[in-house]
C-alpha cells in the first residue's frame, strides 16, 4: 500500500516474499514522475479501448472473421486500463483531464483506418503497440527501484504488448504477401524486370523482402528463385 506523508515524500510499501516488507522512500520528483506515468498510461489504454471498439464496429460489417481476435485484444486493454486506474489513488495520481479528446481521437483514427481494409487495421495496431512498447521499456527501467509493484505490472503488460505487436506485424505481412501472390497469379509479368539478373527475371516487393522470380513467357509459369532482405544487393550468383 502507498501513503503520502505530510512532508510530501511518497513512501511505497510492498510485500517481499524473501525479505519481508520493504520500504522505499521517493523524492518528490520521482513521485511526480510516477504520477505522470500512470496518467499517460491510463490515457493511452483509454484511447486503445476506443481504437479496438472502432475496429470491431467496422469489422462486424466488413471483416467478421477479425472480430474474435479484436475482441480478445479489447478485453486485455480493458484489464490494463483497470490496472492503471486502480494504482492511481494510492499514488495520488489522477486521470488526464482531456479523456474525451483521447476517446474521440482513438475512435476516429481506427474507424477511418479500418474502412481502408484488413491490412490497415493490422498496420495501425502494429504501429500503436510498437510505440507503446518503447515507452513501457523506458518506464520499467525507471520504476524498478522506485515502485516495485507498478514495475511488475508494467512488465506483464509489456509481455502482452510484444505479443500483440508481433501478431499484428505478422498479419500485415501475410496480407501483403497474399496480395502480391494473387497479383502474380493473374498478371505474372507485373513484377519489375531485372535484365541484369536474366532476361526473364522479375521482382516483387513484400516489405521488407524482395521476391525474385522467373516468368516463363511460353508457359506463363512463375518460379520464385529467391527471397532476400530488401536492403541486400541482389546479384546473379544469389539465384544459383
Amino acid at each position: 500500500a502507498l501513503v503520502a506523508p505530510s512532508d510530501a515524500r511518497l513512501r511505497i510499501r510492498r510485500v517481499d516474499t524473501v525479505n519481508g516488507d520493504r520500504l522505499v522512500t521517493l523524492d518528490p520528483q520521482s513521485a511526480l514522475t510516477i504520477r505522470r506515468i500512470l496518467k499517460v498510461n491510463h490515457a493511452g489504454e483509454h484511447g486503445a479501448i476506443r481504437i479496438y471498439r472502432a475496429q470491431i464496429a467496422v469489422a462486424r460489417w466488413c471483416y467478421p472473421e477479425l472480430v474474435p481476435v479484436l475482441s480478445q485484444m479489447l478485453g486485455h486493454e480493458i484489464e490494463h486500463h483497470r490496472v492503471f486506474l486502480d494504482a492511481m489513488p494510492s499514488r495520488a495520481a489522477r486521470p488526464c483531464r482531456v479523456m474525451a479528446l483521447w476517446s474521440l481521437g482513438g475512435s476516429v483514427l481506427d474507424f477511418v483506418t479500418a474502412l481502408l481494409g484488413r491490412q490497415a487495421i493490422w498496420t495501425c495496431t502494429a504501429a500503436v503497440e510498437s510505440a507503446v512498447h518503447r515507452h513501457l521499456d523506458d518506464q520499467i527501467v525507471f520504476l524498478e527501484q522506485r515502485d516495485p509493484g507498478l514495475h511488475e505490472a508494467l512488465q506483464e503488460i509489456t509481455s502482452y504488448v510484444t505479443l500483440v505487436a508481433s501478431f499484428a506485424i505478422a498479419e500485415r505481412f501475410n496480407a501483403d504477401l497474399k496480395r502480391v501472390l494473387d497479383r502474380l497469379a493473374v498478371h505474372p509479368g507485373s513484377g519489375a524486370p531485372r535484365p541484369r539478373l536474366g532476361w526473364d527475371i522479375r521482382i516483387a516487393i513484400v516489405t521488407p523482402y524482395v521476391f525474385v522470380y522467373r516468368h516463363t513467357l511460353q508457359s506463363g509459369q512463375v518460379s520464385v528463385l529467391r527471397v532476400v532482405q530488401g536492403r541486400r544487393k541482389i546479384i546473379r550468383r544469389l539465384l544459383k
